[in-house]
This record gives structure tokens, C-alpha cells and sequence, in this order.
């Protein structure tokens, strides 16, 4: 047996003395809890024991379960594909891990005429009509 092994097996009977605290039916991976640590909603991305690891702030932390509680937000994940303006689409995928929801407002249609001919004539100037 070679030192590799007996660390594994060490950390085997190690593992199997800790006691087991049951994640709560509340707590799942993907999902939101508020962290009484950072004072704010972070996203669960997995649990090692008694440990989760969470998304805080675009950085990724580990929690211990019993300083989770439920969000104090409903959060629903989004697509930024849905937003069609390249700008916004841009800003949206540089944070979204902390944009928590969007809405997106249909356009209006855009309503052009002409400039009428009996307007005043700095107005006319002005618009570039000359």
C-alpha cells in the first residue's frame, strides 16, 4: 500500500465518522437561498457535506448549509437570446450572473412623415431642410 492509498483511506474513515446533516428539502443545486453570511441571495451550485458551494457575486464560495435559508426573492433564470438590441444584449451577457430577471417591453412601430412645407423657416433650417 502505497501513501496515496493509505491518505484515500484515511480520508474514507474521516469521512465516515463526520456526522451527517441532511441538505433541507428546500436547499437544491441551481437553485436560490438567501446566505445569513453575505446578507444577500446567492445561487447553489452543489453541496460537499455539510458545505455548499454557491455563486456570490460572480465569484464562487463555500457556505456551510446551516447559514442558508430560504431566498427571500422568487428568482427565474433568463435568456439573454431574447433580447434583440445588440447593446443591451451585450451589457446583459457581461453580468448575468448577477441580473436576477428581464423585461422586455415590445417596440413601436416607427411613425416617419415629411417636414410640411409651412412650418417656420428656422425650424425648417434647423432640421437640415433648406
Amino acid at each position: 500500500m502505497d501513501s496515496m492509498d493509505s491518505l484515500n483511506q484515511s480520508a474514507i474513515r474521516k469521512a465516515v465518522k463526520q456526522d451527517i446533516n441532511p441538505i433541507p428539502d428546500w436547499l437544491e443545486v441551481g437553485q436560490y437561498a438567501f446566505s445569513t453570511e453575505h446578507q444577500k441571495n446567492v445561487k447553489v451550485n452543489g453541496f460537499l457535506g455539510h458545505i455548499a458551494n454557491c455563486l456570490v457575486s460572480g465569484e464562487t464560495v463555500h457556505i456551510e448549509i446551516n447559514k442558508l435559508s430560504p431566498s427571500t426573492i422568487e428568482v427565474t433564470e433568463f435568456d439573454v437570446s431574447k433580447i434583440s438590441h445588440l447593446t443591451y444584449a451585450s451589457v446583459a451577457t457581461e453580468w448575468q450572473n448577477e441580473i436576477k430577471d428581464i423585461q422586455i417591453f415590445p417596440g413601436y412601430d416607427t411613425n416617419c412623415s415629411t417636414i410640411p412645407e409651412n412650418i417656420h423657416q428656422l425650424i425648417t433650417k434647423n432640421l437640415g431642410k433648406q
